[in-house]
């Protein structure tokens, strides 16, 4: 997750374009989407919830499979109370573990060792929906805005909602052009469903993709599993 946000945060950092829009079966602006977007988030804060966060890398736009792949099962009461089970796989192999936090305090275990305490470092917490920048940066360029009604996710009827940015950019490594493609589907009563974010740097052929998938439980509990 690391390397992804701070790719993340370089494309964001660069964008330079113009703006342009198109609609599959309505007109939309992103204003809409960003209206849309954040109303989900609030609805993140008033309901305990788990999401199921797939997050690619592969190291060329056309490899059929990811070079490492990284799974995390996370349950969320917000403000501060995370549990996530993580696996990640790659050519070293598969590396599973687990970490409950619960405001400054960090509990973690592999699956060979006890729960412990450990508040040294800091554990990365899921706090990110999409729209990378997309309300705090100015729009100059080509983005394209796409809308979808009635697609069905676990056979649900959703309203999807796709952003692709693509930019003009220059560094030591000579022009390229770096671009981010969000797609949000939003359940009728404006919750997530499900979210998607693929980007590219630009400079290399490196692909990263990170898949959210949505549920909501008010049944959810978190935790200390030591005192």
């Amino acid at each position: 997750m690391n390397t992804f946000t701070s790719i993340l945060f370089f494309i964001i950092s660069a964008v330079v374009f113009a703006f342009n829009a198109s609609a599959q079966d309505k007109k939309i602006t992103r204003e809409e989407i960003i209206s849309l977007r954040d109303k989900a988030v609030e609805f993140l804060k008033k309901k305990p919830y788990r999401i199921e966060m797939t997050f690619e890398e592969y190291e060329n736009r056309s490899q059929p499979t990811a070079t490492s792949t990284t799974i995390d099962k996370i349950e969320i009461i917000y403000p501060n109370r995370q549990h996530v089970l993580s696996t990640e796989r790659n050519a070293n192999g598969i590396k599973k573990s687990e970490r409950i936090l619960i405001g400054g305090n960090a509990y973690v275990r592999n699956p060979d060792t006890s729960w412990k305490q450990d508040d040294s470092q800091s554990y990365p917490r899921y706090d990110g929906h999409g729209i990378s920048g997309f309300r705090d940066y100015p729009v100059t360029g080509s983005i394209i805005l796409d809308y979808k009604l009635n697609e069905l996710v676990n056979g649900v009827s959703t309203n999807c909602y796709q952003v692709i940015r693509r930019d003009q950019a220059s560094g030591k490594q000579g022009d390229f052009e770096p671009w981010v493609k969000e797609i949000f589907w939003f359940n009728e009563d404006g919750t997530f469903a499900k979210t998607e974010i693929e980007l590219s740097e630009g400079f290399s052929k490196n692909l990263y993709r990170m898949l959210t998938k949505f549920a909501y439980d008010s049944t959810i509990k978190i935790k200390a599993p030591i005192k």
